[in-house]
């Protein structure tokens, strides 16, 4: 059953990383598929066939399980608002509120070269367990 389950995250695997592929295109399009980043578009609809249940199915229990996101230089990922630490973003866990503005900061923008975190600039608003996962967290 597990070898089943990984063979069918293979094809949704597929689905979603061939750009180019036609095939892939249409599912793509039919299905409404979306980012890994955020899982709502593969909660099972009625409209959808077997096989691509079985499809979101092995999506939702294996790669998104897996899937976890690259820091890389910080550029693209934003610090309070995107998903990157936890299922949540941080803005719905902070202990107070952020100055206008902050909520669009870049990781990039909260980590000091050859030091790491801000931590001055970012402990005021995280809880003890969030900052606890943050400095286990490493830019590039």
């Amino acid at each position: 059953k597990e070898m089943n389950k990984s063979l069918i995250a293979k094809v949704g695997w597929r689905v979603m990383n061939n750009e180019h592929s036609l095939w892939a295109q249409v599912v793509r399009k039919k299905y409404s598929v979306g980012d890994l980043k955020d899982m709502r578009w593969m909660m099972a609809k009625g409209t959808w066939s077997s096989t691509w249940r079985s499809v979101g199915l092995g999506l939702r229990e294996i790669v998104a399980r897996g899937h976890r996101w690259v820091l890389g230089d910080g550029r693209q990922i934003k610090f309070w608002s995107d998903t990157w630490l936890s299922d949540d973003p941080l803005l719905l866990s902070i202990t107070y509120v952020l100055p206008q503005g902050q909520e669009n900061q870049l990781i990039k923008d909260l980590w000091k070269d050859g030091i790491g975190w801000d931590v001055e600039n970012i402990a005021p608003y995280l809880r003890i367990n969030d900052l606890s996962s943050l400095q286990s967290c490493l830019i590039m």
